[in-house]
């Protein structure tokens, strides 16, 4: 097990320092592990800006940088690692946080270069490499959470704040969720953070957890703990009218409306995609018509409280499915668009094979 991760951090002649950035306070580390921490969230942002440094002008910096470097991510990742196991094993306790495991990535990093300081770069492509064959990008808890609610008829639920102390420098949060969902009325209290959205995140995944009976939901699925009936479930054999879209090439296929893309504006295809970002649906409509590769359809159907947009987008032999919701049609492909932009990579994909593509 040992092998594994400190080969991958290139820590096999360092066990110590090793043994150091996988000894958070919580199982009697010291503040060291937070400021290796702390400076290995650096690094990561510096190894990260080093590998899309060819994205610096198109655009999408940001979203190729925030879709790896952010919690939702990172804790995942560390569990692939298998970072837990090895808290377990150096230190014989299991009395750490998902925060824990995703400062011991980066204090690892900061291990690594104490020793390594020219191979990061390198380190974080390894780890990009398996975030990518192993899908684990960011899940967004707290939409899951509420669309759920939505898709239901269901009232709002109520995020509570609670401060958890801390000098006023470096306040910590807690976010309470109170269960009225299966009329149940059970609470649920996130773990301490820095940030509240992320106690928010954490607050809706234990949630989810609950209803769903998966302990890292990556998906809706809702399952009835009570008599009370869920009142999306029985319409959707019994009165829904689905319509359909078919995403095809220009000169073959179907369209309801034909998309128009201009060409020879002089812009670079991302930095098209940049500009029409606001209408993702569309967007992605119009790549389908420019791009071989891209394909898909589209959904909808309408429920007593809100419209349901479920879209396919293929991007080679790979199909992505996401279901948008909202008050209108628009807004419901609208959901569902920006759920495909971020589930699939798209934008990361067309930076990788049509950087230079001219529309």
């Amino acid at each position: 097990m040992t092998d594994d991760l400190i080969t991958i951090f290139k820590l096999e002649d360092n066990e110590e320092l090793f043994k150091e950035a996988l000894k958070p306070k919580s199982v009697g580390g010291s503040v060291e592990f937070k400021r290796m921490a702390r400076e290995g969230d650096i690094l990561l942002d510096k190894a990260l800006t080093e590998i899309f440094k060819e994205a610096l002008d198109t655009g999408v910096l940001n979203e190729l940088m925030t879709s790896i470097h952010n919690r939702n991510c990172l804790i995942p990742l560390g569990y692939h690692l298998k970072i837990d196991e090895y808290v377990i094993k150096y230190h014989n306790s299991d009395n750490f946080s998902d925060n824990d495991i995703k400062e011991a990535i980066e204090a690892l990093l900061y291990a690594s270069s104490k020793v390594n300081k020219s191979e990061i770069t390198n380190i974080v492509k390894k780890l990009l490499g398996i975030v990518e064959k192993y899908q684990l990008y960011e899940i967004n808890y707290t939409n899951q959470l509420l669309e759920l609610y939505q898709a239901n008829g269901f009232d709002l639920p109520e995020f509570v704040l609670i401060d958890a102390g801390g000098p006023n420098h470096q306040k910590q949060w807690q976010c309470k969720i109170k269960d009225d969902f299966f009329g149940t009325n059970k609470e649920y209290i996130s773990d301490i953070f820095p940030i509240f959205k992320e106690a928010k995140q954490n607050a809706a995944q234990k949630f989810l957890s609950e209803i769903t009976g998966i302990s890292k939901p990556a998906f809706k699925k809702s399952r009835p703990k009570s008599s009370r009936e869920m009142k999306v479930e029985g319409k959707i054999i019994q009165s829904l009218e689905f319509s359909e879209i078919v995403f095809s090439k220009l000169g073959g296929g179907d369209f309801s409306v034909p998309p128009q893309l201009t060409t020879n504006s002089g812009e670079t295809l991302l930095e098209w995609v940049e500009r029409k970002r606001k209408r993702p649906f569309s967007m992605l409509m119009l790549l389908s018509a420019r791009i071989p590769e891209i394909s898909g359809s589209a959904w909808f159907a309408s429920l007593e409280f809100s419209e349901l947009a479920l879209l396919n987008i293929q991007i080679e032999d790979e199909h992505f499915f996401e279901i948008g919701i909202g008050s209108s049609r628009s807004q419901a492909r609208k959901d569902a668009a920006e759920k495909i932009l971020k589930r699939s990579k798209i934008i990361a994909w067309l930076y990788q094979h049509k950087k230079d593509e001219m529309i």
